[in-house]
């Protein structure tokens, strides 16, 4: 049975205003945090203003009362397993059988893109956007350069901006190829990896094949300095504009690649099937970052700390800083 699961932590109540709360809805990390008022506003009924509206007054009176240093951040002496956390399954409301894409969108809102579609959790109960997204199964989302929601079917390009759904782009499904990763640039150009190709969606809709013979494409970055990356199997490739006709140089071949992630000193790593590597200060090679490490990691993500966290297919999950690394059992988890 397959779980979605939030986990959280005890005293990292973010303040917000009265006016805002009352007029957005409840962000998961909010309300979660405080179990009691979910309890209470669910026993008013079907109206969500008057849940909003009980939330946000008494949540503002606590953030006024609560201690500042309790605000900050969560407790670093705390274990992962110190922290509370909620599961939801298909019995809690968790539609599908599969969770491939969680985001979040600046409304407050989770997206979760599953096998039975797109929906929308608000920390309390999933809804299906079956409706406003139409027949055609949800391949892929991706946030947009601008920070809404961009969702790509087989055929249709949609947005979410400003709580409502539009079509991005005029519908029109690929030449061929099922879609696996949907990105947009800093310069709104959409991008679609599919499991053979790489494309780019023009504004009539029209799908440019920029190459083939790609394997499976899993993720793509832009970088500080606006250069395309992109992580295959089983290659890792850089957009590179020739004249007028996009090309690509294969900066390592033979190499799954799963993530690609620019920390905060703009250094890009990059998750495969052989550890974490990373690309030199020329940008033009690939190579490993870090001997002993685990395998086949398939994500990252760099902490306010400056550590670098992956995922693993293991119950170890390793986070390197500077040249060393150390792994946590998640085990007990």
């Amino acid at each position: 049975m397959v779980e979605f699961t939030l986990r959280i932590g005890i005293g990292n109540l973010p303040s917000a205003s009265l006016l805002k709360l009352l007029a957005t809805p409840v962000p998961v990390h909010l309300w979660r945090k405080t179990r009691f008022l979910q309890r209470v506003c669910g026993g008013l009924g079907a109206g969500a203003g008057w849940r909003r509206a009980l939330y946000a007054a008494v949540l503002t009176a606590a953030v006024a009362l609560a201690p500042v240093a309790r605000l900050r951040a969560l407790d670093p002496k705390k274990a992962i397993d110190q922290y509370g956390h909620e599961s939801w399954t298909s019995q809690r409301g968790l539609p599908g059988e599969a969770v491939y894409q969680v985001l979040q969108t600046k409304d407050g809102y989770l997206w979760v893109r599953t096998g039975s579609g797109l929906a929308r959790f608000d920390g309390v109960r999933f809804v299906s956007m079956d409706a406003e997204v139409g027949d055609e199964p949800v391949k892929a989302v991706c946030m947009s350069a601008d920070g809404d929601l961009l969702i790509r079917t087989v055929s249709r390009t949609m947005i979410y901006r400003d709580r409502r759904f539009a079509d991005y782009l005029p519908p029109h499904p690929l030449p061929g190829g099922a879609i696996r990763v949907l990105f947009e640039s800093s310069g709104h150009v959409v991008f679609v990896g599919a499991d053979d190709f790489i494309y780019r969606l023009e504004k009539d809709g029209t799908a440019t094949l920029l190459r083939d013979h790609t394997g499976w494409i899993n993720s793509f970055l832009e970088d500080h300095r606006g250069k395309i990356w992109i992580a295959g199997s089983p290659s890792i490739l850089q957009l590179c504009e020739r004249h007028t006709q996009p090309g690509h140089r294969r900066v390592r071949q033979s190499l799954h690649g799963y993530c690609l992630y620019e920390d905060r000193q703009h250094r890009i790593w990059a998750a495969t099937g052989d550890g974490l590597h990373r690309v030199d200060e020329q940008g033009t090679s690939l190579g490993p970052a870090q001997r002993g490490a685990p395998g086949l990691l398939t994500t990252l993500l760099e902490d306010a700390q400056g550590n670098l966290w992956a995922g693993t297919e293991s119950r170890e999950w390793p986070a390197w800083r500077g040249t060393s690394f150390r792994l946590s059992d998640l085990s007990r988890v």
